[in-house]
């Protein structure tokens, strides 16, 4: 079985072979995803790959290509822009415009929900408190 995009084959030391699921851009280097442990103040911009556990003051806007895992709580709103995704794991105090991007709803909504273009996934164990438009 060969290598495909976004898939990565492995063979374990007992010789049996693994196949590792990811998005493009993992593989020989590893899984290249920056990770944080921290709160961060202001606005963020997110345009590569990063898993925050944590806490961000103010609005999250995850560009073309940015990559989001969100474990804790954004102060205000989330914005994902054109070809972008984000999965939530924790609470958005406020709203969440999706502008093209993928998301994936696991956590909390306070705010209202903005579907402009793109696709949003709500797993059942999430909450949105206010409209979905």
């Amino acid at each position: 079985m060969g290598a495909e995009k976004g898939l990565l084959n492995q063979k374990c030391p007992n010789n049996q072979e693994i196949l590792l699921i990811g998005r493009p851009g993992w593989g020989e280097g590893g899984w290249n995803m920056r990770v944080e442990n921290r709160k961060l103040e202001g606005d963020l911009k997110v345009s590569d790959e990063l898993t925050l556990n944590g806490s961000i003051s103010s609005t999250a806007t995850v560009t073309s290509g940015g990559y989001l895992i969100m474990n804790g709580i954004i102060g205000q709103d989330l914005i994902l822009e054109k070809d972008s995704k984000v999965e939530l794991f924790g609470t958005v105090t406020g709203n969440v415009y999706n502008r093209g991007g993928e998301l994936a709803i696991h956590g909390t909504v306070e705010g209202a929900l903005y579907k402009n273009a793109g696709l949003i996934m709500i797993h059942p164990e999430s909450k949105i408190k206010g409209k979905v438009y």
